[in-house]
């Protein structure tokens, strides 16, 4: 189940589920703008959710630009800092597929802006499934302090995806006045 964040009122009550105060941009580089969020379970942030996991929420932002309408960026976060730490073990990000198949993808670890960021190797959430001429999509993974972000593109161009990558790198958490 998803909530919706729709106004001012709903970022201020999403930090106490979801554990922390989140990075909330409206607009990144290259003219993409915010059109949707919500907080859901782990479950969509790339494993699904394991016992320990029942509790922990994501907060996901899509953007897109008008003027490119088949690029998407969807940038989520949550309060969990063992995907980062199991990237640094094993070199590989998992992730589920549609029909339940897991698969993992290889990721190299890149210095951005000052922050060790995780790239992942192109891939296709749904290889077996997707249409020849889908293109893949690219994923980044960084830590600060005990949040994970994740942004995957989806028909983006590798020089964008840097310089969104940069943005939100140096992106500060919402202020909260409760």
């Amino acid at each position: 189940m998803n909530n919706d964040i729709l106004d001012l009122e709903d970022l201020e009550y999403f930090p106490e589920i979801i554990g922390f105060a989140p990075v909330f941009p409206l607009d990144l580089p290259s003219g993409y703008k915010a059109t949707d969020a919500y907080v859901s379970k782990k479950l969509n942030f790339s494993y699904p959710e394991n016992e320990e996991d029942k509790h922990k929420r994501t907060i996901h932002i899509t953007f897109e630009n008008p003027e490119k309408p088949k690029t998407i960026v969807l940038f989520a976060q949550i309060k969990d800092k063992s995907i980062v730490e199991n990237m640094r073990k094993t070199k590989k990000v998992p992730f589920e597929r549609i029909d339940g198949v897991k698969f993992e993808v290889p990721v190299t670890s890149l210095n951005i802006s000052g922050q060790e960021v995780f790239r992942t190797a192109p891939y296709k959430i749904d290889d077996t499934m997707s249409s020849p001429k889908e293109k893949f999509n690219h994923t980044y993974f960084w830590l600060k302090e005990d949040v994970c972000y994740k942004v995957t593109f989806k028909e983006v161009e590798e020089e964008v995806q840097q310089q969104v990558v940069a943005a939100l790198v140096k992106e500060k958490a919402i202020e909260m006045h409760f």
